[in-house]
């Protein structure tokens, strides 16, 4: 851990600050902090110059969550191992120049990110010395900080290296694909390329260390026919077996045979079988004496174990890559690629939970966050996307207890809290949901999805400054939050703004391709009558989600707006409004807009008996009857023309927009079905169970 510098202190002085530094390192490991804290105190006491003392007294309050103690210790450092300690604590606290001016040099004209190097007046002036911190682990944090103060170019440039020195780092490369890396399109392999960056020697030194101790059974007793002398035997018997290794971990060469008895046979083969008896040239004597390669020092056997570690972390890159890009589809396929005891780990099921939950398949996505609760109770990281599924799968008992035991393993988890917002938005207890959700982002601030739900709250409940504010700090937080450009856009369409809600839905779209944003984009050239735009928008909305019926009905809906302003003498054509209604038709029976739009085609083509049995048909799928669809009924028996817009009210002028995988109150379901809100809030569109699921 230390070394001694022997030319600043005496003998004595210098032992004593290896011990004391020692027993500190030590009771941090034993996680005896009050202890270390008092022996890390006495040492920067003693020892009030040397900056391993003031490291360690630093450390000692940042394991502890104190940040600014240990930052106002860590000042006084000026070597790299304080320094790095310094920029973290600095992290912690939101102050990012003082963190990079720790770590970094200032960035000059070439654009390149170089390391602050140790003060020139403190070499060879400490008692002590401690290793410098890995350079990846530097490069990792210097890329959060210019991630946190929105400089992407340097931010990925330093992830680049961190990786390229340290390729175990995962959470460098989930930085880096939520920085927005992933459309470069290289595979993860390009970054998880297995022990082929490690030395061999590098991997043999550290195995070394890390090898259990050898318990040596009694050697047995020589052969009688020996001709050594027994002093002699017994000498040689008597003599420590250690195994000596270069600073390199690779093992010495062995030592000659004895000159006394050049044919006597090595003492770790002594009682083995004949046919392993080791022959007289040093090569076979080599051979014979270890047949096995060491696991432990064999660069061969553990960068063949590396590679297969690679190729896990690699599929679950290509797999966080494809969710990146909502290529669900491609991404599940990819899970489902990995040997079954990654795949059913923790980490394996909450990633596929994710892919499931973004993908709006919110059974599934319960499904495997469940698992993860039994196999793993105590893991506390997106289970606030798991209430948010059961939120959608109205699972209220579940929510309650997930609340309940999260806070049993963590009572300063803010997922908790989420957990019991969603419980009471459930329940239509708003303003109890916003107090739970405010509690979460009080404990953690910089909590990006508390913020996001505390947002949709507010949104359905009509405070829509509110909501601008929760989803402005989410945006703050996260620029690459997707829902929190969404909800920007519903608010601004809201106020009626369309302008700022076109510009938020195109910046959601640009962060995440989702069929969702094109639909929402098509929405507001709807609103503004542009209705050849809006179908260009809903039709990249179906080719990337065929499967969800509302963005079908929307694109026919919109079909029949622009035929509806065609002006003569080209007669309409309502081919393929025609075809997408009869498919909905058959899909969704019970959803009256379906109905409606094909009396309206009926209606138009002269085929007033179809329209008068469409209209009937949509009639019988409300519970109440509005005013419209009674005016509407009246025109078919007359046979007069149909207005789409008095028949579909509010369409062009809709109501906030849902939001995929977030909390909020669903429409009043028309029976027999259960419905989901149609993306423009209008009206409820009853989906089948197995449709109206986002997919690829």
């Amino acid at each position: 851990m230390a070394t001694v510098i022997t030319s600043i202190l005496p003998a004595g002085e210098h032992a004593l600050a290896l011990y004391m530094a020692t027993m500190v390192k030590a009771q941090l490991d034993a996680l005896d902090w009050p202890n270390a804290l008092l022996l890390a105190e006495q040492l920067a006491a003693r020892f009030p110059m040397s900056d391993v003392a003031q490291t360690l007294y630093g450390k000692c309050y940042m394991v502890q969550g104190k940040w600014r103690a240990a930052q106002d210790i860590l000042r006084r450092t000026r070597r790299a191992p304080g320094r790095f300690l310094l920029a973290r604590a600095c992290f912690e606290l939101d102050e990012y120049p003082e963190a990079e001016q720790a770590i970094a040099e200032p960035i000059d004209a070439s654009g390149e990110v170089r390391l602050r190097k140790d003060d020139a007046s403190s070499v060879g002036s400490d008692v002590l010395w401690l290793d410098d911190p890995p350079e990846a682990s530097v490069y990792q944090l210097l890329g959060e900080i210019y991630r946190r103060t929105e400089r992407k170019a340097l931010a990925l440039a330093c992830f680049d290296e961190a990786l390229r020195r340290n390729p175990f780092l995962w959470t460098v490369y989930e930085s880096m694909c939520d920085l927005g890396a992933s459309t470069d399109r290289r595979p993860a392999s390009h970054y998880f390329n297995g022990p082929a960056s490690i030395p061999a020697v590098q991997l043999a030194a550290s195995t070394q260390a890390c090898r259990p101790p050898t318990i040596r059974a009694p050697l047995p007793a020589p052969p009688a026919s020996s001709k050594e002398p027994a002093n002699k035997r017994q000498r040689i018997d008597q003599t420590p077996q250690t195994r000596s290794t270069r600073l390199t971990g690779a093992p010495m060469t062995a030592r000659k045979p004895s000159s006394l008895n050049p044919d006597r046979v090595p003492l770790s083969r002594l009682g083995a079988p004949a046919q392993f008896t080791p022959s007289r040239t040093p090569a076979g004597a080599a051979a014979a004496a270890s047949p096995d390669p060491d696991p432990y020092t064999d660069p061969d056997l553990l960068a063949a174990g590396l590679l297969g570690i690679m190729h896990v972390l690699a599929t679950f890159g290509d797999a966080y890559q494809h969710l990146k890009r909502a290529q669900f589809k491609r991404a599940r396929a990819i899970l489902h690629g990995l040997p079954p005891r990654h795949l059913s780990s923790p980490w394996g099921q909450r990633l596929m939970g994710t892919v499931h939950f973004e993908a709006r398949q919110f059974n599934l996505a319960a499904q495997h966050f469940e698992v993860v609760g039994r196999a793993a109770p105590w893991v506390t990281q997106d289970m606030d996307m798991y209430s948010t599924a059961l939120w959608f799968c109205n699972h209220v008992g579940i929510m309650n207890a997930l609340a309940t035991r999260i806070q049993y393993y963590d009572d300063q988890a803010p997922e908790a809290w989420v957990a019991l917002g969603n419980y009471y938005s459930n329940r239509k207890q708003s303003e109890k949901a916003v107090d739970a959700l405010m509690h979460a982002v009080e404990m953690r601030p910089r909590y990006a999805y508390g913020w996001l739900v505390l947002g949709i709250e507010y949104l359905q409940m009509k405070k829509v400054d509110l909501a601008n504010e929760a989803f402005l700090k989410v945006v703050g937080l996260d620029s690459h939050s997707h829902k929190a450009w969404s909800g920007l856009g519903n608010v601004a369409r809201a106020k009626g703004q369309i302008h700022m809600a076109e510009f938020y839905f195109e910046k959601a779209e640009e962060v995440c391709p989702l069929a969702l944003y094109a639909s929402y984009r098509g929405l507001i050239f709807e609103d503004r009558d542009q209705f050849a735009d809006a179908v260009q928008h809903y039709r990249t909305a179906v080719e990337r989600d065929p499967h969800t019926a509302v963005f079908r009905l929307h694109l026919a809906r919109a079909l029949i707006k622009a035929k509806q302003v065609q002006t003569p003498p080209n007669e309409p054509n309502y081919d393929e409004p025609l075809h997408l209604l009869d498919m909905l038709q058959r899909e969704v029976p019970t959803e009256a807009n379906v109905h409606q739009f094909l009396a309206v085609i009926y209606n138009r083509l002269a085929r007033y008996d179809e329209c008068l049995l469409a209209m009937h048909t949509a009639a019988s799928c409300y519970t109440v009857v509005p005013p419209t669809v009674h005016h509407a009924l009246d025109c078919a028996r007359q046979r007069r023309p149909l207005s789409l817009n008095e028949l579909i009210a509010g369409a062009g002028t809709a109501e906030i927009l849902a939001q995929p995988g977030l909390a909020q109150s669903p429409p009043p379901p028309p029976p027999p079905q259960r419905a989901a809100r149609s993306p423009e809030g209008s009206s409820p569109v009853a989906i089948p169970p197995g449709l109206g699921l986002g997919d690829d």
